[in-house]
């Protein structure tokens, strides 16, 4: 099991994910919707490789780990949605041309 640690906490996941998986590693990825936008170029050439890789992805919308948080009974939801829910809209089967989606 390995981890990674950006600055922010997602910088470099899934990039650490194809670069383990191009090893030789048989590598499964468990990230966040944000964490893999933020890194989504990490798939570019990826076909060209010989990886054995599978992303599992989180798609709750954005951030919704941080509802947890202090500010989530401070704020109106509204805004709090667009300061730490980070909602993005992005349909993420169309960001990666369906590959191999489950």
């Amino acid at each position: 099991m390995l981890s990674n640690r950006g600055a922010n906490g997602i910088d470099g996941v899934v990039s650490t994910a194809v670069g383990v998986a191009c090893s030789g590693t048989p590598t499964v990825c468990l990230v966040g919707d944000v964490a893999f936008l933020h890194d989504s170029n990490a798939l570019l050439g990826l076909r060209a490789r010989s990886a054995d890789l599978a992303i599992v992805v989180v798609d709750n919308d954005g951030g919704g780990i941080f509802s947890f948080l202090p500010q989530a009974a401070s704020l109106e939801t509204d805004r709090f949605e667009q300061l730490f829910g980070t909602p993005h809209g992005v349909d993420l089967e169309v960001l990666t041309g369906r590959m191999e989606s489950t």
